[in-house]
C-alpha cells in the first residue's frame, strides 16, 4: 500500500504584512523552483514576484515593481526553458523574465493595445504559443 506525505512549510516574504499571493507557478525542471506573484495593496511599487527553492522555500530572486504599481495577476514558467518565467498584470503588460538575470528589467514586454488588465497567461505547444486573457467591460 502506498502512502502520501505532505510537508507544509512557512516562510516570511519580503512583502509587506498586507500582501497576498495572486499566483503560483512551479518550474518543470529538476532544478525546481516556485514563483509567487504577490500584490501589496496601497504600497508604492506594489507588485512583487518571488522565485523560491522548492526544496526549502529559500528565496532565489525577488522582482519588486515587476508590474509597476499594478498587481501581477498570473505567471507561468516556460516548458522548454525553465529559467524563463512569464507574468501578466493589471498594468496591461505581459513580461518575459530570465530568473538568472538580476534586476527588475524584463527580457521582453508585450502591452495590451486597450491598456486593459491582463488577467491570465498560458504557454503551450513547446513555448511556441502564448495566450492571454484581458479584462473586458
Amino acid at each position: 500500500m502506498s502512502s502520501t506525505y505532505c510537508l507544509a512549510k512557512q516562510r516570511r516574504s519580503s512583502a509587506s504584512a498586507g500582501a497576498y499571493v495572486v499566483g503560483l507557478a512551479a518550474s518543470p525542471s529538476q532544478s525546481a523552483c516556485l514563483a509567487a506573484a504577490l500584490a501589496e495593496p496601497g504600497k508604492q511599487g506594489s507588485s512583487l514576484i518571488e522565485v523560491l527553492s522548492k526544496e526549502d522555500l529559500r528565496p532565489l530572486r525577488s522582482i519588486r515593481g515587476s508590474h509597476g504599481q499594478a498587481a501581477p495577476t498570473d505567471l507561468v514558467f516556460s516548458d522548454s526553458s525553465p529559467s524563463q518565467l512569464v507574468s501578466c498584470g493589471e498594468d496591461g503588460a505581459v513580461h518575459l523574465w530570465d530568473i538568472r538575470v538580476g534586476g527588475s528589467q524584463a527580457q521582453r514586454t508585450l502591452r495590451s493595445a486597450s491598456k486593459a488588465p491582463v488577467m491570465s497567461v498560458a504557454i503551450g505547444d513547446g513555448d511556441k504559443l502564448c495566450a492571454c486573457a484581458i479584462e473586458s467591460e
